[in-house]
């Protein structure tokens, strides 16, 4: 049987893995628009040296982030200081919406290039009206989980929000997330079921492996 599975994002992984499981071997198919290739060449750049041989220009170009000054919208997450994966309507694709238009992407790995904050199952309370919980999922996001490289910390989403795989490292903070994290935990919201928070899971190296070179944690203070 010959099986392609169109995409390359976390459900694609899965249904994958499931496959080969099966003694299937699928192919995966993805097109998209990818990262500038100005910006591109810069993060091929910077990734062989350390964040304290980088120059100025290059580090501003990777991180500035003009959205975060628009007072008439909220800021975008961008990547490497690219918003290219927040795809809109264009002669060559009109999109059309009755109503507000829901965000989508036309880049290669879809919004997965860009997000990925919630790698983790979903509460029973976004499981409502479905035929099961979210403990019947937790075995499933281990398996795919399983050998991808993933930042995770045993803290207190844990209540709600098992782990899903077995890591030692997570990315370490900033001084200014470490401080909203200290303050969040001092603020007495901290309730199961009502209010939980931690750090974020991320599809991202903690460090360099022979798989590739890690995050490089530029913006941390040691």
């Amino acid at each position: 049987m010959n099986i392609a599975i169109v995409g390359s994002g976390l459900a694609a992984v899965s249904a994958a893995k499931s496959l080969i499981a099966r003694g299937v071997k699928p192919v995966i198919l993805d097109v998209g628009e990818t990262l500038e290739r100005e910006k591109s060449t810069i993060i091929e750049k910077l990734s062989s040296i350390e964040p304290g041989q980088w120059s100025d220009n290059e580090r501003k170009s990777i991180t500035s982030n003009p959205t975060i000054f628009d007072k008439n919208s909220l800021p975008q997450k961008l990547v490497f200081g690219s918003g290219y994966f927040y795809g809109k309507s264009r002669s060559s694709a009109p999109v059309e919406s009755v109503g507000e238009l829901p965000p989508f992407s036309y880049a290669k790995g879809g919004f997965s290039v860009g997000w990925g904050a919630v790698v983790q199952s979903p509460d029973n309370c976004d499981l409502d009206g479905w035929p099961f919980e979210n403990s019947k999922l937790n075995r499933y996001y281990k398996q795919v989980l399983s050998g991808l490289p993933y930042s995770a910390k045993d803290d207190e989403l844990i209540q709600n929000f098992p782990v899903g795989a077995s890591t030692s490292e997570s990315l370490p903070l900033t001084q200014g997330n470490k401080s909203l994290l200290n303050d969040l935990k001092n603020s007495g919201l901290l309730a199961k079921n009502s209010i939980v928070f931690g750090q974020s899971r991320l599809l991202v190296r903690t460090s360099t492996t022979d798989d590739g070179v890690g995050c490089k944690q530029c913006d941390v203070v040691k």
